[in-house]
């Protein structure tokens, strides 16, 4: 028979003498190593003691001890609903797993009792126990929280032994708020942490009545390029080994000798924001996904270049704050559902060669305020802008239309000046520049026609609306 002595922790009592039953429950992982093995915790076939096939959850059956022996190295995964046991034990260098559309309601949930321990990680679900007792016996013995919720009537954590309770994500812990003080007892000596010790963590005593509700308010990730000019290395972000990839954390790019080049697929954000001076690129194969990018938050921004690959936003906030910040979109997408513009600001939009900008048609009043306005402009304000809303569903659709005389002469009249025939059919360059004229075709019949109406001289010809700018 074990026993578990009393034990004193940073001056908080634990918990004295808790017999445990001579029926207790082995994790013994018979399905788990197996190809395709079922790692289920409400499996009996992955339990022994107790009567062969026993759950934790039987009647009679005593406390649940997971242990990493005989060489077992697949630990217990609680994915279905309902299960329980009296008391967990979490024995030297096992783990268990709670994930989302599991449960596991215990008595006790107990990490170092006999060693230092594994990792219990909550990514979904629910782990209840009345007392959660992490790094007994004066030793360690963690518990992640990226997702669903812990919840505990007493929690007890051996600090100086590293015993750590970590949360993330959309994870919570759940206690009585009589357990108030040790809470922030634990949050100030970072046995309680946020992302590592990276992040902070919330502290709420208001949307649950009687309850402390902890959740972790993400870290920023700040751009160094301390590395390279890769988005994704690690390196180059003072969160390493956090990604701005990781779920509910923001990007702040700052100025660097190397700037963010986004070159890979798959990179997110939840928001990004452009600071004084520094700049971005979206390059050929590569994707970057955000809830809000931002310029000019904070003052006069740089420039986001993205000449191929796909920047996709919510929203595209450019000039924030009353400030400048300009995007350059040469090649591929930038996908916006929402985008503001600071025309009095400075900010702009240059659109040029193959690049595109799409967002929804609800938001049709606004581009062509900002066209009008030359926020939105092509090629620097020499071409113009073409407005596509039937190629794609429900979308408004930017391109740049090659415009002015001297974007129409490098393909048609690369010699010469406006006043000669490059291609002598009769027209002057200038005027088949205006008429849609082209290289080695006889453009006399675009030629202006002259007609009497009723008196009145008509003068009629096809204008090229490309030609405006510039001509």
């Amino acid at each position: 028979m074990k026993h578990i002595f009393t034990l004193i922790v940073v001056g908080f009592p634990l918990i004295a003498c808790v017999d445990k039953a001579s029926a207790d429950v082995y994790w013994n992982n018979n399905n788990g190593a197996a190809p395709g093995g079922d790692r289920s915790w409400g499996n009996a076939a992955n339990w022994s003691g107790g009567g062969i096939g026993t759950l934790p959850s039987a009647s009679g059956a005593g406390n649940a001890i997971v242990k990493p022996w005989p060489d077992l190295t697949q630990m217990p995964i609680v994915n279905t609903l309902g299960n329980t046991a009296t008391q967990v034990y979490l024995t030297e260098g096992s783990s268990l797993s709670v994930v989302t559309g599991g449960s596991l309601l215990v008595n006790s949930y107990v990490t170092g009792q006999w060693n230092n321990c594994g990792v219990t990680d909550v990514s979904g679900g629910l782990l209840q126990a009345a007392s959660l007792l992490l790094g007994n016996g004066g030793f360690d013995g963690k518990i992640n929280i990226s997702g669903g919720s812990v919840l505990a009537n007493y929690l007890s954590i051996n600090v100086s032994g590293g015993a750590r309770m970590n949360i993330s994500g959309n994870g919570s812990f759940v206690a009585p708020t009589s357990n108030l003080g040790n809470i922030n007892f634990w949050i100030t000596n970072n046995a309680i942490q946020a992302y590592g010790g990276k992040g902070t963590i919330n502290v709420d005593t208001n949307s649950q009545s009687g309850k402390i509700v902890l959740t972790a308010v993400a870290p920023d990730c700040h751009w160094t390029g301390s590395v390279s000019s890769d988005w994704a290395g690690a390196g180059n972000w003072d969160t390493d080994p956090l990604l701005p990839s990781a779920p509910w954390i923001n990007a702040i790019i700052n100025p660097s000798s190397n700037r963010p080049t986004v070159s890979t697929l798959g990179n997110t954000a939840k928001d990004l924001y452009l600071s004084p001076n520094a700049s971005l690129a979206v390059t050929n194969g590569g994707s970057l996904t955000v809830g809000s990018y931002v310029t000019g938050e904070w003052g006069d921004s740089g420039t986001t270049d993205v000449s191929g690959g796909l920047l996709q936003a919510a929203n595209l906030l450019l000039g924030n704050g009353g400030f400048d910040g300009k995007i350059n979109i040469s090649g591929g997408s930038v996908l916006a559902n929402y985008l503001s513009i600071n025309v009095s600001g400075g900010a702009r939009m240059n659109i040029s060669g193959n690049g595109s900008f799409v967002a929804p048609t609800s938001n049709l009043g606004n581009i062509k305020y900002w066209i009008e306005h030359h926020a939105i402009q092509a090629y620097g304000g020499s071409g113009a802008v073409r407005i596509d809303t039937t190629s794609q569903a429900g979308k408004i659709v930017l391109t740049a239309l090659v415009s002015g005389y001297s974007s129409w002469a490098a393909n048609n009249a690369p010699s010469g000046n406006a006043a000669d025939d490059y291609d002598n059919d009769g027209v002057s360059n200038g005027v088949e520049c205006v008429l849609g004229g082209a290289l080695n075709t006889n453009d006399s019949a675009k030629l202006p026609q002259l007609s009497i109406m009723g008196g009145n001289v008509i003068f009629t010809f096809v204008r090229d609306q490309a030609s405006i700018p510039g001509t």
